[in-house]
């Protein structure tokens, strides 16, 4: 059988992940890493698990821990573009709470054939990889690109000739979408997947109820 842990301050989490498992397998032993002895735990799902840095060292040390053998991340914060990230620090899986208990089952012992499970996004035969940047309105992408190229709100808020909390509404869920929490991230993100160099102007935009305008000087 294989040796399946939870790793989460969460009690409650916990055993409701292990009641699913066992309702939909018989071929899983639930253990607690703490009291883990003899046999190493095959495949341990951490669970709280962020879109920015701040799990990231804990992710590290679990990978290295000699007893476990493969660290899957399982999070509420799903974001396509962050699973390169979570892979490149050793996981071996990056999976969102919102699969069913079926789905949950499949993905370890897709794991401990040494296979790396993303999901919900699954191969060319599956469901469609999301792309982030597809996930921005064409408003969105404007303000992203604009933060990248070093404007302020003030400025944004200029060149677009809309309402300074019409920005800010945008920035917010910008910020949501990509999985990032602060200006310098966002700068970062957008760099990464080429937002920089967009031509801002030849975005079409349609009416947003968030936009508040202003007769821009000529």
């Amino acid at each position: 059988m294989l040796r399946l842990a939870v790793i989460n301050d969460d009690e409650v989490v916990m055993r409701g992940v292990a009641a699913m498992v066992r309702h939909h397998s018989n071929q899983f032993e639930i253990v607690d890493l703490a009291g883990a002895t003899g046999r190493p735990v095959d495949v341990a799902l951490y669970d709280t698990f962020s879109a920015d840095n701040t799990d990231r060292p804990l992710l590290r040390r679990l990978v290295a821990d000699p007893r476990i053998r493969k660290v899957v991340v399982y999070t509420w914060n799903f974001h396509p573009w962050v699973a390169r990230d979570v892979i490149g620090q050793g996981a071996a899986g990056y999976l969102s709470k919102k699969l069913r208990g079926d789905e949950l089952v499949t993905a370890p012992l897709k794991v401990h054939e040494d296979q790396v499970v993303v999901s919900p996004l699954l191969d060319p035969s599956g469901v469609k990889i999301v792309d982030p940047v597809e996930s921005l309105t064409p408003r969105e992408t404007q303000v992203l690109t604009l933060i990248a190229k070093g404007l302020s709100n003030d400025d944004i808020s200029q060149q677009l000739c809309l309402a300074n909390n019409s920005i800010k509404s945008y920035i917010r869920s910008c910020y949501r979408k990509i999985g990032v929490s602060s200006r310098s991230q966002a700068v970062l993100w957008a760099l990464e997947h080429g937002l920089r160099t967009t031509p801002v102007n030849n975005l079409a935009t349609r009416t947003d109820p968030r936009e508040q305008r202003f007769r821009c000087p000529r």
